[in-house]
């Protein structure tokens, strides 16, 4: 394999150790050690019935400056795209904190290893699928970059209702 080959290859090796640098340093991959709930789908009783997609910020009790960033990227960058969804209810944003008790089991529910931005479908009050933009950490540093990704991403999980 050439020099030039090995460059991005490299760089993708240091982009991870980085990143996980950042996240033993801030704790930010401990999640909750207590008992992990059985997983349930609960939506808020104001919840119309129909189609509606959750985005949600997933955090923990300690939060170092990294995740509070990534919170506010994605709550600007989903309020900046869709301000219409949001108005019209279609679409709704919402900050938990995972190691409340009443919250781990969205630990289990969806696979959570981090601080992360999922987005629920919901069909009535039923889960009907959902995807974690695990790319948050990646682009945190480039806020441009970072909007456009929850954007694009928020936009598809839309438009495949």
């Amino acid at each position: 394999m050439n020099k030039r080959a090995l460059l991005p290859v490299g760089f993708t090796v240091l982009s991870l150790i980085s990143i996980l640098g950042v996240l033993a340093v801030c704790d930010c991959t401990r999640v909750a050690a207590a008992r992990v709930e059985p997983a349930g789908t609960e939506v808020s009783k104001t919840a119309a019935p129909g189609v509606k997609i959750v985005a949600y910020y997933f955090h923990g009790t300690t939060r170092c400056a990294t995740c509070r960033k990534i919170e506010t990227f994605a709550h600007e960058a989903i309020q900046a795209g869709f301000g219409e969804a949001l108005k019209a209810g279609s679409l709704e944003w919402r900050t938990l904190n995972v190691e409340e008790p009443a919250n781990q089991h969205f630990i289990k529910d969806y696979s959570l290893y981090t601080r992360s931005v999922v987005l629920v479908g919901y069909q009535g009050e039923k889960q009907v699928r959902w995807k974690n933009l695990d790319q948050v950490w990646l682009l945190v540093g480039d806020k441009t970059q970072f909007t456009k990704y929850v954007q694009s991403e928020v936009k598809s999980f839309l438009e495949t209702r």
